[in-house]
């Protein structure tokens, strides 16, 4: 075996056992033929770093996703309990385990699900996990600052160096944040035809405002393990395509196809319009909760406008979601009922946030009003996971246990409160979304 053969043997080890059983020798033989082409008696950097990235990515798949959110799963379990343990003074230790290791491997897992699925290519599946793990390690180091400012201000001692460094920690962990999101992001709306340039825009802000969000979860006792158990159940509905191809697709045995009704001209300009509306108003909202004192001189200082604008916020995209579930219902060949169903309970959800929001700080009815919002809005996802899932009953039950109690545990009472600042962006969304050909696709009659 010579050296060059070797030094691609080696570089091929990326790939899983099963690929190179399949591929090894006819990829080998490629490179063999284009380095002699080259004159060439080492691989090329490029053809390293190929390998090294495909071969990578080829890795994450549904197995890999199992494994990483079984292994997630019980880091957060154990992160959590050390938390909760007052007799444990390692304080880094829980942060470590609870908001940085086990969400960055659940994002690796995500990135599998995503990859073999074909939502993300490779490389796109690949780059996003790396960028997403100083991400999070940044995160924790910016919530344990935090930790230790506020029990140094309490104690009325000056601040220590890590805790002085909270705001470039979180910028920090913010940018790295962003940039994973908005790369799959720009992967995923890549597929809508748009160009470049106005595709990257949108993928960069809309992840600019997702990428907080989830740090946000793990820093509740046992949040990582709510989203680990929730992929978990998820990664096990799905199942792979007979045979042993490693790029097979995942998928559910599916019972017959039938083609809806298209969906009439009035009904996509009245949820463009339902868009604009909730788009605007959402602007105002945010606008308002964070420059309303300075609108007028009535007294009202920062703080009330603030629960002011996020109460407006929240009734912004009622209008959407409403006329959502009669456009569902052209869309996807869903009775009127069946789609009514959850856009209604979503509706009530954001009426009840919006009460709560709109209470003054510290009121006794505020945290019961945004519990009874994450509850009802827990039941429009599962309802929703229901009527649009496919497969048996059985699979579409658990399917709907998994969204309800995933938005319970995961973003519910985010929602019900950041949630205030999202109407634009869903409005923006909802206006790419119908840019898109709106002719009725083939859907899965229910078994």
């Amino acid at each position: 075996m010579s050296p060059l053969e070797r030094s691609y043997r080696r570089a091929m080890l990326a790939y899983p056992r099963s690929w190179r059983r399949k591929n090894g020798e006819v990829m080998l033989g490629t490179l063999l033929d284009a380095a002699e082409e080259r004159a060439s008696d080492k691989p090329a950097v490029w053809e390293l770093a190929s390998l090294l990235g495909h071969g990578l990515g080829e890795r994450l798949n549904r197995r890999s996703a199992l494994v990483l959110s079984l292994v997630a799963l019980a880091l957060s379990v154990t992160g959590s309990l050390l938390y909760l343990d007052p007799t444990i003074e390692a304080e880094a230790l829980p942060y470590f385990l609870s908001i940085s290791l086990a969400p960055f491997l659940l994002s690796l897992a995500v990135a599998g699900i995503l990859r073999e699925l074909d939502i993300v290519p490779h490389l796109r599946a690949l780059a996003g996990a790396a960028l997403a793990l100083p991400a999070w390690l940044l995160s924790s180091l910016a919530a344990l600052s935090w930790s230790i400012g506020f029990e140094q201000a309490d104690q009325g001692i000056p601040y220590s160096p890590l805790a002085e460094a909270f705001v470039p920690l979180f910028l920090a962990a913010w940018a790295f944040g962003t940039s994973a999101c908005a790369l799959v992001l720009s992967a995923v709306l890549r597929r809508t035809g748009m160009r470049r340039i106005p595709r990257l825009l949108i993928a960069t802000a809309c992840g600019a405002v997702i990428a907080p969000i989830p740090s946000y979860v793990p820093l509740m006792p046992f949040g990582s393990a709510g989203i680990a158990l929730t992929l978990l159940i998820l990664v096990l509905l799905v199942k792979r395509t007979p045979g042993n191809a490693p790029d097979a697709q995942i998928h559910i045995p599916l019972p017959a196809v039938v083609t809806p009704r298209p969906a009439a001209p009035w009904e996509k300009a009245r949820m463009a319009g339902a868009a604009w509306i909730g788009t605007a108003v959402g602007l105002l909202a945010v606008a308002y909760a964070l420059t309303g004192s300075l609108w007028f001189d009535s007294g009202a200082d920062s703080t009330e406008t603030m629960r002011q604008g996020m109460a407006l916020g929240l009734l912004a995209p009622l209008p959407l979601v409403l006329t959502a579930g009669r456009f569902l219902e052209s869309r996807r060949g869903v009775s009127g009922r069946l789609a009514a169903s959850p856009a209604c309970a979503a509706a009530a959800a954001l009426v009840v946030a919006a009460a709560a929001s709109g209470l003054p700080l510290g009121d006794a009815g505020q945290w019961s009003l945004l519990l009874a919002s994450v509850g009802i809005g827990a039941c429009a996802a599962a309802r929703t996971a229901f009527v649009a899932g496919i497969g048996v009953p059985g699979n579409r039950l658990l399917l709907a246990c998994a969204f309800g109690g995933g938005y319970a545990v995961f973003p519910g009472l985010l929602v019900s409160t950041a949630g205030a600042f999202a109407a634009p962006l869903l409005g923006i969304a909802t206006l790419v979304w119908l840019r898109r050909n709106t002719a009725p696709q083939p859907v899965l009659l229910r078994a």
